[in-house]
């Protein structure tokens, strides 16, 4: 990065010697860290000449020279006063005693934007390091480099989590990695899905590795950190445990995850957009469920059955309130969907033949990958189907696997190109009314016909809603099913970083119609 420049009035040599050493320790780590003392009438008299010049200022507050002036004092008054912004620290004798002239706590207070720091209570010096650490981190340069046909959906996704987020976590990560300071990680566009997270792919010396990112920090913990208790459950055949390593940002506002890719290997999304043939598509789809025993797992890993209803556990209380601002922002493009009557199921469990109190089969449990999109499922080279992102995984629903496998396909695949990637189909809001019409025969379990641009998708799709009854072959009923896909429907709804407001638009109408499907078909 471009030089970090800090200056620094004290008029105590021990306390420059020491932030000297601090800047010396952090120029070692992150090079061109430049340190300079300077004289506090130069802050007062220059201040147009510190903003320009420095990125961060740290003074005292006394002058002990001059009978304990408050020289501190009036350097802050006139950043106050003219309504500067710039990045300072206090590194002080001043007390912390009530009433005093010098009580820090009084000026923490009047300046909440300044980080005050007792000198008496760091004297290892860790805390004005840890301090200037972080401002070094939200000013780092990019630690990355994107290719010119990513440019574009790159600067998207970005937009939802910041670029200087994603600089510090990528410098967390060269670190761990022992990558030279000025090397820069090529990113390269890996789809997401719908759990809200962004992905990346990147390589380490011919190693491929997945940076999931996402400012849902406990969502992202949580569902890490349980996933290793469940992990050695799911299949041996399928399932290559990497244990991902988390990055965080200093403010602990943003994690990521990263994930090492199984070597010459591709995503069950890119395979099916590029496989042969049908076969080849039916053969990779027909040896993850049945022959490497998902429909097994599904069949032994078992908890205590639930009520129906809880397949919209995560849309209970604030969670609706995203799905009504969802509604506002698309209102103009929904033909047919009855807020208020999905709000009723929802939160009150109550639509028609659909009423908790009357309907009250228990639905199977079974241990889910609970995030199985085309891009988590990895085909090796001998067509070999391997699992990866495990970070979701925990007891759900029955249906919730397969359910979120060909919302994905739907919504992602069509308008969709090998050569391309996506078209401008995939965007366009005209192309709402074949969409629905192709997202009902999905719902209803029938099959597709060939369009001549989206057979290999078409092939999976139809595999898979000829073959969920067998997958679920324990739990499966029709409506249960269309509640699942719903559930996922809503989710994609709100997934702005990922995907269109056409098709947003479109996954909410979708699942207004399962919800209706699956009243009629309820009992």
């Amino acid at each position: 990065m471009s030089k970090f420049k800090i200056a620094h009035w004290d008029d105590d040599p021990i306390i420059i010697m020491r932030l000297k050493s601090v800047c010396h320790d952090l120029n070692s780590r992150y090079g061109n860290i430049e340190y300079t003392d300077i004289n506090f009438t130069s802050v007062l008299i220059e201040t147009d000449e510190i903003i320009n010049n420095y990125n961060l200022l740290i003074i005292d507050l006394l002058d002990e020279n001059n009978s304990k002036k408050l020289i501190g004092f009036d350097i802050l008054e006139k950043f106050k006063n003219e309504k500067i912004t710039f990045p300072i620290i206090v590194y002080t004798t001043a007390k912390r005693e009530k009433g005093s002239d010098i009580d820090i706590n009084t000026y923490e207070e009047k300046y909440p934007e300044v980080v005050f720091i007792k000198k008496s209570e760091d004297a290892d010096t860790s805390r004005i390091k840890r301090e200037v650490e972080k401002i070094i981190k939200e000013n780092l340069q990019d630690q990355f480099e994107v290719t010119s046909d990513y440019i574009n959906e790159f600067s998207q996704q970005l937009r939802f989590f910041g670029r200087d987020k994603l600089n510090q976590i990528l410098f967390e990560v060269k670190k761990h990695f022992e990558l030279p300071i000025d090397e820069k990680l090529n990113l390269s566009k890996l789809k997401s899905g719908f759990s809200g997270a962004i992905l990346f792919k990147f390589s380490v010396e011919n190693t491929g590795y997945v940076l999931k990112i996402s400012n849902e920090v406990d969502v992202l913990e949580s569902e890490f950190d349980k996933s290793k208790s469940y992990y050695h459950l799911l299949p041996t055949k399928l399932f290559n445990w990497l244990d991902g390593q988390k990055f965080y940002t200093p403010s602990k506002q943003t994690v990521a995850i990263v994930i090492k890719l199984v070597p010459n290997s591709k995503t069950l999304f890119d395979y099916i957009i590029n496989a042969k043939g049908k076969d080849n598509v039916e053969k990779v789809l027909n040896s993850f469920f049945f022959v490497s025993g998902m429909q097994k797992h599904y069949k032994s890993q078992r908890a205590v059955p639930i009520k129906w209803a809880s397949i919209f556990e995560k849309f209970k209380n604030d969670r609706f309130l995203t799905i009504k601002e969802v509604y506002r922002e698309l209102e103009s493009l929904l033909k047919n969907f009855d807020l208020k009557k999905v709000e009723e199921l929802i939160l009150n469990e109550d639509f028609g033949k659909l009423n908790s109190k009357t309907l009250t089969k228990l639905g199977g449990v079974t241990l889910n990958h609970l995030d199985l999109h085309s891009k988590n499922i990895l085909i090796e080279d001998d067509e070999t189907p391997i699992l990866i992102d495990t970070g979701g995984l925990g007891y759900g629903y029955w249906c919730l696997d397969v359910s979120r496998l060909l919302v994905d396909l739907f919504i992602n695949g069509f308008g969709y190109n090998k050569v391309g990637g996506h078209t401008r189909e995939f965007f366009d809001v005209n192309s709402f009314d074949n969409y629905f019409a192709i997202g009902q025969k999905i719902v209803s379990l029938e099959q597709l016909d060939y369009d001549s641009k989206n057979d290999r998708l078409i092939d999976s799709i139809n595999w898979l809603t000829s073959n969920v009854a067998s997958i679920y072959e324990d739990d499966f009923s029709l409506w249960e099913f269309q509640l699942g896909l719903m559930k996922e429907l809503l989710q994609v709804s709100y997934r702005t970083g990922s995907v269109p407001h056409s098709k947003r638009a479109l996954a909410l109408e979708l699942a207004y119609f399962c919800m209706n499907e699956a009243e009629k078909n309820a009992s």
